[in-house]
């Protein structure tokens, strides 16, 4: 299998939920993180108002399906933990995550270094021809984690 091929467990377009809050949607994106913990977009349905609720983020070991899913391979133009930047705005920072959505839109999460005052910019999601890499050296992704508390952006 080639490095920049990511493993999901859940296919793209299921009902799934959190076995921790129960909070129950639609999977319309999924997310290798330099981490790597495999992280799903669970999109609720429209509510009774017709309105569209917020979506989350969960780790891949709080999903759970109706049924057992065989496992995707998706491979990634780009790795996991180089330096890049975009070609629009010229942001540069380091590839900590690649997703993939329901429409077929790869995307990639670039987060910046601390700044010359010591703050951290924030990071942010570019589409896969808005990447250039600016070095190939990977930097150590270290141990499988969880990624822990859902969240809306990663």
């Amino acid at each position: 299998m080639k490095e920049n091929t990511a493993t999901f467990k859940f296919p793209l377009g299921i009902e799934a939920w959190s076995n921790l809050s129960g909070f129950r949607g639609i999977v319309i994106s999924r997310s290798e993180n330099l981490n790597q913990c495999n992280r799903y977009y669970i999109a609720p349905k429209v509510d009774k108002d017709g309105k569209l609720p917020d979506g989350y983020y969960f780790d891949e070991n709080e999903i759970e399906t109706e049924r057992i899913h065989t496992p995707t391979f998706i491979e990634f133009k780009h790795p996991l933990g180089v330096e890049a930047e975009s070609n629009i705005t010229g942001m540069r920072g380091i590839i900590i995550a690649c997703s993939i959505h329901i429409n077929g839109c790869f995307q990639y999460f670039i987060k910046p270094r601390v700044d010359r005052d010591g703050k951290l910019p924030d990071g942010s999601w570019l589409n896969e021809n808005e990447v250039v890499i600016i070095k190939s050296e990977q930097i150590n992704r270290g141990k499988k984690t969880t990624g822990g508390f859902p969240s809306r952006i990663l």
